[in-house]
């Protein structure tokens, strides 16, 4: 399960056990339960709502990062992803380095990249 403090809108979770993903874009409470959260997401012109409960991370792996145009290089243990723009250069560890800053799913690394660069992360999956 997700916790909603962790949720913004245009990240990506999966649903229940499904493994499609689920591109949030809209948190709110539900009309029928208050205080329950939901997210909805436009899917062919629909709007569809599901209680934050139903959602499930999307867990952060190295085909993923790969995936939104990261690349990878190792400097001796520690392995580095380096995604690099016109502007400036960013760059995350996945292994080898420890942080303290646990990142273990796809939404919580799109909060982290958008608070450090200031931009949306571009997801393909």
């Amino acid at each position: 399960m997700v916790d909603v403090r962790e949720l913004k809108i245009g990240n990506y979770v999966y649903l229940q056990n499904n493994k499609t993903p689920y591109k949030i874009t809209e948190i709110g409470y539900s009309e029928i339960e208050y205080p329950r959260y939901e997210a909805s997401r436009i899917s062919s012109g629909a709007v569809f709502r599901t209680y934050i409960e139903n959602l499930n991370p999307i867990p952060l792996t190295e085909a993923l990062l790969l995936k939104c145009g990261f690349e990878r290089k190792h400097f001796g243990s520690a392995t580095i992803f380096c995604h690099l723009s016109i502007e400036l250069d960013v760059y995350f560890c996945l292994k080898g380095v420890d942080y303290n800053i646990p990142v273990r799913s796809l939404h919580q690394f799109q909060n982290l990249y958008f608070d450090l660069i200031g931009k949306e992360l571009q997801v393909n999956i």
